[in-house]
Formats: C-alpha cells, structure tokens, sequence
C-alpha cells in the first residue's frame, strides 16, 4: 500500500512540474527607466532579431549574426518607463527567426505558436530578469540572451551643467561684491 502511494507521488510530481512555464510576465514596482542588455547568442549560429514589443511597439534593436551583429554587453536605454501613471507595464521581449525554415516571432510571456516554451524568464537578485531565448528546438535557452532592468530616477546619471550656466552666477556674484565695494569706497 504504501509502495502505491510513492508511486502516485512520483507520477503527480512529473505531472506537476511537466506544467511550469519557463516564459513569464516581465514587471517592475517602482518608476524609473527600462534598460535592456545584450549577453550575447550562447552558440546559436542563425540570425535572429532581437527587441522589445511593449511598451514600445515592436522595436527590432539587434541581430545575433549576419552584416551587423549586436556586440555582448551592448545596453539599448530609453525603451520606456517602468510605471505608466502608476501603475505596472509588463514588459515584452521577443525573437524573430530568420525566414530560411518559416520565420516565428517567440515572445518572453508566452508559448511558442508550435506549443513549446521558446523563452526562460528569471527574475535576479538585484531586481532585473534575465531572459534565455530557444529559436528552434535544443531547449538551452541560450541561443538570445538579454537582461532587463528598471533604473530608479535616483540612479538615473545627474547631468552636468555647461560652463556658461555656472559662469553666470559666479559673475554676477563677483560683480555685487565688486558694486558693494566702489560704493562704499566713494562714500567714504
């Protein structure tokens, strides 16, 4: 009896995780910049595009092979906020095949149209996703890697103010001192 009841457990246990995704919805809680990172193609040899569909529209930002290939490491910025008058945006990333066996488009929160998971959503430590692309069938996950973070407006790069804009003030300042003093020395 018992043998029967490991047995049942063990086949409801495949059963179980045979149902869990790898694509997943792709968030962020706070405001701030979307940032997407190219890791590079993980030894896929065909030319897949790769790009975001929301919250842009289908924006292509690179290629893994052919004329001009995305160097890893390459960060695409100002691809949308994180929050949209506050509240939550999922994010969506996706591949495009090359047409040379019948071009598909796989995207980061859903099956493939063949049925089959084509992306791996994992959210990291530090708050970003990492997402491994599959373009046909060996199940690596690793033929497009990308990352996508939400850079807080905190975080964001505070820009540097021009020469002339600090000048301005420091002139005028010396100037009042330098009116305060003649006068006061021809009042004397």
């Amino acid at each position: 009896m018992k043998k029967r009841w490991i047995i049942i457990t063990v086949f409801l246990m495949f059963a179980l995780a045979n149902t869990v995704s790898a694509y997943a919805p792709i968030n962020f809680s706070y405001n701030g910049d979307l940032v997407l990172k190219y890791l590079g193609k993980g030894g896929a040899v065909y030319d897949d595009q790769f790009g975001i569909d929301q919250p842009l529209p289908y924006t292509t930002l690179g290629h893994t092979n052919g004329m001009n290939p995305a160097t890893p490491g390459t960060k695409y910025e100002n691809l949308g906020k994180c929050l949209i008058d506050n509240k939550k945006v999922e994010v969506v990333l996706f591949i495009k095949t090359p047409p040379h066996g019948g071009s598909q488009t796989y995207y980061s929160n859903a099956q493939g149209p063949d049925g089959k998971d084509h992306a791996n959503v994992t959210k990291q430590a530090d708050g970003s996703f990492y997402v491994g692309f599959e373009d046909w069938t060996d199940s690596n996950f690793k033929d497009v890697q990308l990352t996508i973070s939400c850079i807080p407006k905190e975080q964001l790069p505070i820009p540097t103010p021009e020469f002339p804009l600090l000048a301005l003030p420091a002139a005028f300042i010396v100037g009042m001192l330098g009116a305060v003093l003649f006068i006061r020395r021809t009042t004397d």
